[in-house]
């Protein structure tokens, strides 16, 4: 009851509460015990308890990752709605993202952000919809200022941008005499994503869905602060957890 009773407290201060707790089975309950007793129990109840209090529960260490990480780099944003934009270079992405919605609900694009899309996208092959499969023509300038125009949107209240990154057009690699990429140039994909969410006034997560050699490209972002997972599903559970805590 004390520790119920000190949730309650911090959260009523407007500060967040993230936990994971361990032994929520009868083995891990037993190792809890020889640890310390008084935090073993029925996970169920204590969940629901904590529920009602407000605390936010991760149910993997995956996840409790996840929440710390857009929890803290989001906090100086604060979400107006449930409306997402979900942006990609991959179609593949964008259906992902589209079946973890949870709470969210597609923004419905004005007819300005659309014609603004239209301009910035391959023409002829792309279908200016929400989500958007830019496809892996378009280059990193052009996505950063597709960003751009639909964090502008007033029907949008935050934003997915989710890329897959072996395309050329994106420089997502370090300089290499093996390639023309450089993450290092003012318009490469970090630098441009970058500048969007320093610019931008409403929640933005970003998934960058490739293999180990494009960790100097997520490097970047996070020391810059940026929000970066490697899946989009977990990008987008993290965004709706932190949008669902964060509109009353």
């Amino acid at each position: 009851m004390r520790f119920l009773n000190v949730t309650r407290r911090i959260i009523e201060s407007g500060r967040k509460i993230i936990l994971y707790k361990a032994g929520r089975t009868e083995a891990g309950a037993k190792a809890v015990a020889s640890h310390t007793a008084s935090m073993s129990g029925n996970y169920e109840v204590l969940k629901k308890l904590l529920k009602q209090r407000g605390v936010i529960i991760a149910e993997s260490l995956d996840e409790m990752e996840d929440l710390l990480r857009v929890f803290s780099l989001l906090s100086h944003v604060k979400p107006g709605g449930k409306r997402i934009g979900i942006f990609s270079n991959a179609g593949f992405e964008c259906s992902v993202a589209a079946d973890n919605l949870g709470v969210l609900e597609l923004a419905q694009f004005s007819k300005q952000t659309k014609s603004k899309l239209s301009k910035l996208l391959p023409s002829g092959i792309i279908d200016i919809h929400n989500p958007v499969d830019a496809t892996p023509q378009t280059n990193a300038p052009n996505y950063g200022k597709s960003l751009e125009a639909i964090l502008e949107d007033d029907g949008v209240d935050c934003l997915l941008a989710a890329n897959v990154a072996p395309t050329p057009f994106m420089e997502n690699l370090p300089a290499s005499p093996e390639h023309d990429e450089d993450i290092e140039h003012e318009d490469s994909y970090p630098n441009v994503t970058i500048r969007v969410f320093k610019n931008a006034k409403k929640p933005m997560v970003v998934s960058l869905n490739s293999g180990p050699m494009y960790d100097p490209a997520v490097r970047m972002m996070e020391s810059a602060g940026v929000p970066v997972f490697r899946k989009v599903d977990r990008a987008i559970r993290a965004l709706e957890t932190f949008i669902e805590r964060s509109v009353e």
